[in-house]
């Protein structure tokens, strides 16, 4: 549990330090104010996945695989589908967000906004498995490859640094997650309590392709006006935003299933 922790922490905590040592510490102020609006509102994803373990570790612990395969399928889709909405329209909103808040010369680039909407749902995804696993006493299974991923994520970060700048620490993280936890957590636990691994590809694969159309809609109209509005405009934007993403993810994004056993 010590070693995987400090990876989580090397991958989660070091990507100021990169920029700060590689790049300058001045542009430490503009990768964190870009990073803000997505890493805290879309942490609240991350927030609901640290949630599921005790239901799941419950559900787990009765024995019947097939109503622990569903419900593991249930969150995937709400929380990949759902939460790509919700990094989507916050990623949208991003640039206008920052501009209004401290000027526009504090905001870093898109890359660095898409990337960083990226690394909220790759770790509310893995999330998702490792903390299960973690609570099944289960660890050590995965600890080799997280601290290997954790070390690459170091690594990549300050090599895109140095190469591509700023988005590039953030590209790093991007890779690293996706070489290491983000396939091997879910491939352990489904070898290990039962769950179909190509099941959990479909139902992430499904989720996602229904979720992109969404983002490049979103895109596109928060993008539309190149000139920021005031604070109440842009509340009352990103207010009806936010509304018809949950539409969307309803009616899209859940199964017929999924809006029965809600209400």
């Amino acid at each position: 549990m010590l070693a995987s922790g400090l990876g989580g922490q090397v991958n989660l905590l070091t990507d100021y330090i990169v920029v700060g040592f590689v790049i300058n510490p001045v542009a430490v102020t503009s990768f964190s104010l870009t990073q803000r609006l997505i890493t805290v509102l879309g942490g609240f994803i991350t927030f609901s996945t640290n949630a599921t373990w005790a239901g799941l570790s419950e559900v787990l612990a009765t024995g019947e695989r097939s109503v622990f395969e569903a419900r593991v399928l249930e969150l995937l889709r709400l929380l990949i589908g759902g939460g790509l909405l919700v990094v989507a329209t916050l990623a949208a909103y991003n640039a206008r967000f920052v501009t209004l808040w401290v000027g526009r010369e504090y905001y870093a680039g898109d890359l660095l906004t898409a990337l960083t909407a990226m690394q909220v749902l790759i770790v509310s995804f893995l999330l998702l498995f490792t903390w299960t696993i973690d609570a099944q006493g289960d660890t050590r299974y995965r600890v080799t490859v997280a601290t290997v991923g954790a070390a690459l994520n170091l690594g990549l970060s300050v090599v895109f640094a140095r190469w591509l700048g700023m988005w590039g620490v953030t590209l790093g993280t991007v890779v690293g997650y996706l070489a290491a936890d983000a396939w091997y957590s879910p491939y352990l636990f489904s070898r290990r309590y039962g769950v179909s691994l190509r099941a959990i590809a479909r139902e992430t694969a499904r989720a996602v392709a229904l979720g992109l159309p969404w983002a490049g809609i979103i895109w596109f109209v928060a993008h539309a006006r190149t000139a920021p509005a005031g604070w109440l405009a842009f509340a009352m934007q990103f207010g009806i935003a936010c509304s018809l993403s949950g539409i969307y993810c309803w009616v899209v994004i859940l199964t017929r299933a999924d809006r029965g056993a809600w209400p």
